[in-house]
């Protein structure tokens, strides 16, 4: 991490998030896939950091973030809503936001719901179901496996319900130093 970046935890939205911001520029605000965490994007953050203000975060209840007492499920509204919470309470909006997989979607509810907040958005690799001719054959079994998950663990457990062991692995965050 270099001395440009400020991390810590934020109470948005009825929740405590972990955060993020490093570098100056137009900012931009990045949204994980199912199991990953800010960690994730450690490296691109760094990268980037010379150009643009980078924050990523915990969302809910995944990893550094904390769960709050009572919290059972999410849905991505609720977790778009955390994303433009912490846009506002960092204060300065955000110039795009980028989103991988399920943050994907997230990013795209944040979009449609929140375009005060923003300007551009990059979508990555969203998990669309409902553009398949069959999606409820396909989502009816999925949707029963990860809300199993989800009761099981949070987030990570629905995510791990969701993926095979391999994909799983190749989804953890690298060791933090």
């Amino acid at each position: 991490m270099d001395s440009r970046t400020t991390k810590g935890l934020i109470e948005v939205n009825g929740t405590r998030l972990y955060h993020e911001v490093r570098g100056s520029g137009p900012s931009v605000l990045i949204v994980q896939g199912a199991l990953g965490d800010g960690g994730t994007y450690e490296r691109v953050a760094g990268l980037l950091a010379d150009e643009f203000t980078i924050v990523t975060y915990d969302r809910r209840t995944n990893s550094r973030s904390l769960r709050p007492e009572g919290w059972e499920s999410t849905s991505a509204e609720e977790q778009s809503d955390d994303a433009a919470a912490l846009t506002e309470a960092l204060g300065s909006g955000s110039d795009a936001v980028f989103g991988n997989s399920g943050g994907a979607i997230i990013a795209l509810d944040f979009v449609i719901r929140h375009p005060n907040l923003l300007r551009r958005a990059i979508l990555h690799e969203s998990a669309m179901f409902s553009v398949l001719s069959h999606a409820e054959e396909v989502m009816g079994p999925l949707q029963q496996d990860i809300e199993k998950g989800m009761r099981q663990g949070g987030p990570r457990g629905g995510g791990e319900a969701f993926l095979p062991g391999e994909a799983r692995m190749s989804c953890q965050s690298p060791p933090r130093s």
